[in-house]
């Protein structure tokens, strides 16, 4: 009887500790820079990019720094995507269980940007020096967002609206509501271009601030 459940006990610990021993290794530096270039170069194949990233690391619980992040449209020349010097994202674990996520940093460092085709109704590029969020209050359920800070420094941002874009005939139902309490802007351009770039708007910011700002 007593080899009866030594077995069982063997049979069900085993799993839960390979769990555990597994769970540990992916905050080992060694394993996570391995799992971060299959990761990239699985990406890179779905997306048909040139993906890769220097150094990852991840603390416990989901606190993940990026560095030397690029993606890369093979053309001819290549067209850079992204080329992110640092992202640093801070998430807490327990409320994603309930459908919640509650982001105590969100940080981007030294980012260019092209969007090029990748979003049909409009490309955005620039340069940013620093770009930190803060949000309390997403509930994926409610689709409602809460973010209580973001800020902006340093950057030159460019969006270009464009006047052919084929119509969407996907119904959907999103109803995502945003209510941003701070909007910092700080030495920061911004140019718009509308349609045919008939129309542009530009904005020099030493310092612009938005306080309770809703999007719906």
């Amino acid at each position: 009887m007593n080899r009866i459940w030594k077995w069982l006990a063997v049979i069900v610990l085993t799993p839960i500790l390979l769990f555990i021993l597994l769970t540990l290794l992916l905050y080992c530096p060694p394993v996570q820079n391995w799992a971060v270039r299959h990761v990239a170069a699985y990406a890179s194949r779905e997306t048909g990019m040139n993906i890769s990233i220097e150094r990852v690391h991840l603390a416990f619980p989901l606190d993940l720094s990026l560095e030397g992040f690029k993606m890369i449209k093979p053309t001819t020349p290549p067209d850079t995507i992204a080329d992110v010097r640092r992202l640093v994202v801070d998430v807490k674990l327990i409320p994603l269980f309930s459908g919640r996520v509650e982001i105590d940093a969100l940080e981007l460092n030294h980012a260019k940007i092209n969007t090029l085709d990748i979003i049909p109704e409009v490309q955005i590029r620039g340069n940013i020096g620093r770009l930190y969020l803060q949000s309390h209050g997403i509930d994926l359920t409610a689709e409602t967002v809460k973010i209580n800070d973001v800020f902006v420094n340093n950057s030159q941002i460019d969006i270009a609206l464009r006047d052919s874009v084929p119509e969407d005939t996907t119904e959907t139902n999103a109803n995502w509501k945003v209510d941003i309490d701070k909007l910092d802007f700080i030495k920061t351009r911004l140019t718009l271009h509308m349609p045919g770039d008939t129309i542009g708007m530009h904005a020099n910011m030493e310092r612009a601030v938005a306080r309770q700002t809703f999007l719906s």
